[in-house]
């Protein structure tokens, strides 16, 4: 299913749940745990971001960011992982992901989802296989991702050895805070499985496929193999590897054309 939904439905006409982004984005993979661990029937739209589908005038409609992912539920628009996360948990609150002591979950979500373009899209541009953006999308990037293009313009593909170990820092710190967090109990906010453990996984598993060596924090290692023994943890959950890395040297390709900023 593609975006063109928006264009043939009004908003209000679309009934049921509707998950916009694609499969190699872990933002996306978030939000895609949390329904499927819900056990709710939803659809999945893809949107493709080589061809700037995000910026589509339809697509801004229900996220003004123009990132990913976006949810519709029943004719409301929601968009941002953190934001999604939070929607499914108060809209569908059977079976219950959230602890007794829910403030500190939600700074747990918060450490994954606010940090995504220091880690995980860092890992990505300093292994050259981030996706470059093209000079006549500047201005949609402009309006609507501010932070993305900062980022392209002060690091992107030219990071120096000083960014590159900066972003090495952060994302083992990350990791460090995790890990030692794991060391109490079997998942994030104790022995029961939290909308923190949904927000954090994807995050690991992509810094992994990426490269990233997380074999030095034993107890994510533990974590992450109890939860990829989950249900929820299926073909419409799974991150497609092998894509990733195919997708990641045709994006250094395209990287050197003219068409694209440096």
């Amino acid at each position: 299913m593609s975006i063109e939904i928006l264009k043939e439905n009004k908003l209000k006409d679309l009934k049921g749940i509707y998950l916009f982004g694609s499969t190699g984005s872990n933002n996306y993979l978030r939000s895609a745990l949390m329904l499927e661990e819900k056990k709710l029937d939803w659809k999945q739209v893809q949107v493709n971001l080589l061809k700037y589908e995000n910026f589509k005038p339809e697509y801004l409609k229900i996220n003004p960011q123009g990132s990913i992912p976006a949810m519709i539920h029943d004719g409301l628009a929601i968009y941002g992982s953190e934001n999604i996360l939070k929607y499914i948990e108060k809209a569908f609150p059977n079976p219950t992901l959230t602890p007794e002591d829910e403030s500190d979950m939600w700074e747990w979500v918060q450490s994954a989802t606010r940090t995504h373009i220091e880690t995980a899209i860092g890992i990505l541009y300093k292994n050259k296989s981030g996706r470059p953006i093209r000079k006549d999308m500047i201005g949609k990037y402009k309006k609507h991702n501010p932070n993305k293009l900062n980022f392209i313009e002060k690091r992107g593909y030219h990071m120096t050895k000083a960014q590159e170990k900066e972003v090495l820092d952060i994302n083992h710190a990350k990791l460090r805070m995790l890990d030692d967090q794991l060391k109490q109990s079997s998942y994030i906010m104790g022995d029961e499985i939290s909308v923190a453990d949904f927000a954090w996984a994807p995050d690991i598993v992509f810094l992994s496929t990426l490269g990233f060596d997380v074999s030095p924090y034993k107890n994510i290692e533990r974590w992450l193999n109890d939860i990829s023994q989950r249900d929820s943890w299926n073909k419409r959950t799974k991150l497609p590897k092998a894509g990733l890395k195919i997708g990641g040297y045709y994006l250094k390709m395209l990287s050197k054309s003219s068409k694209y900023m440096d």
